[in-house]
C-alpha cells in the first residue's frame, strides 16, 4: 500500500495512473485505492495551501515585477 500512496503523492500527472495500475497489480480493491488517493489529496492540500497563500500575499508587494514581465 505504501508504494501506491507514494505514487499518489507525486505532484505531477503521471503519479495517479501509475498508482492505480500498481494498486491493481497488488490486488488492492477500488475502495482502498480511492481512500489512499483521498488521503494523499488531503496531505497535498495541507502541504501546498500555505505556500499558495504566502505567494498570494506576496503578489501585491512586488508590483514592479508585473511591469517587468509585460515588457
Amino acid at each position: 500500500m505504501l508504494p501506491v500512496y507514494m505514487l499518489f503523492l507525486l505532484p505531477v500527472g503521471s503519479g495517479i495512473p501509475a498508482g492505480v495500475l500498481l494498486a491493481r497489480a497488488n490486488g488492492l480493491s477500488w475502495p482502498v485505492t480511492a481512500g489512499l488517493y483521498f488521503v494523499s489529496d488531503v496531505v497535498l492540500a495541507v502541504a501546498f495551501e500555505p505556500v499558495l497563500r504566502l505567494l498570494q500575499r506576496w503578489d501585491g508587494k512586488f508590483d514592479s515585477w508585473r511591469g517587468a514581465a509585460r515588457s
